[in-house]
């Protein structure tokens, strides 16, 4: 009900307060604070007392988290001859950026083990109160824009949900820890030359190397060594995920877990989805068109 209103408001102005003090009155009641912490209630469990907090967060550091993951994607750039004949053309090289970022949030506690017993199918598919959350959200977004655009309710800023609680807020107020991995001068887009990435950022993976004692049938000794690796992600754009998935999928026959890749799990990045809509303009009014308009 409040979208349609929300539409109609592009020329309100300093005459029309009655309109805007109504509207604004709609979402306000829409998007009261006790509904969307009673929203978020079901599935986030903020603490409650910072000194319990503080003491979980409280870890030796021997147990510290350093985790991380990999991104990469391509960087391409055209060399533009000055004076061009017929063998002396634009030139295009395309490389490989990469880089690393620390995890932010604490998976020191987390296990790797599967859980017994059957999975709940209502924490799989979409229920009331995922419908219920998406639209609370949705309203924080709109009064965000109401705020920032409309003259008439800059006097409501104090009382607008600038950041939608979840469970890791905290965590992810801090600034990201990135470290540069270089360019590397190969073409992602060629299998052989994304083996050879591959490899290079397989370095980074952490590994432990074990050598074991084999008896064979004959009864000669040998000494096998065997690495022990913790699976690491690599991040992309789904043709940079294609490309590393088809180099894991090629080295399936090799030996060692090394030349097989085994330490990589690949996953998709979206930052071309968020680069995309900065692009639109300003954030709030890109958000509005994309899902009212």
């Amino acid at each position: 009900m409040y979208i349609t209103q929300i539409q109609n408001c592009e020329h309100i102005t300093s005459d029309d307060m009655l309109t805007a003090v109504d509207l604004l009155q709609v979402v306000t009641e829409t998007i009261d604070e006790e509904e969307i912490e009673t929203a978020l209630t079901n599935t986030v469990s903020m603490p409650e007392d910072d000194e319990e907090n503080d003491s979980e967060d409280e870890i030796d550091e021997d147990d510290a988290w350093v985790g991380f993951k990999l991104v990469g994607d391509n960087f391409d750039k055209n060399f533009r001859r000055t004076y061009q004949r017929m063998d002396y053309q634009t030139v295009s090289r395309h490389y490989f950026h990469c880089y690393a970022v620390r995890d932010r949030v604490n998976l020191n506690r987390a296990s790797d083990s599967l859980r017994d017993g059957v999975i709940d199918i209502q924490q799989l598919l979409p229920c009331d109160n995922d419908d219920l959350k998406m639209r609370k959200n949705f309203s924080v977004l709109i009064t965000r824009i109401l705020v920032k655009n409309f003259e008439p309710f800059k006097n409501q800023e104090h009382s607008v949900v600038w950041h939608i609680p979840h469970k890791y807020s905290k965590e992810m107020e801090r600034k990201s820890e990135i470290v540069p991995l270089g360019v590397e001068l190969k073409d992602e887009n060629k299998l052989a030359e994304m083996c050879e990435i591959m490899d290079s950022m397989h370095k980074y993976v952490p590994t432990v190397t074990e050598d074991r004692s084999v008896t064979l049938p004959n009864g000669e000794c040998i000494t096998m060594r065997e690495s022990r690796m913790w699976t690491t992600l690599f991040g992309g754009d789904q043709l940079t995920i294609a490309r590393a998935r088809g180099a894991i999928d090629i080295r399936y026959s090799h030996y060692t877990a090394e030349e097989k890749l085994q330490g990589f799990l690949p996953v998709v990045e979206d930052w071309h989805a968020r680069m995309t809509l900065m692009k639109v303009g300003n954030l709030e009014q890109a958000v509005f068109k994309r899902f009212w308009h």
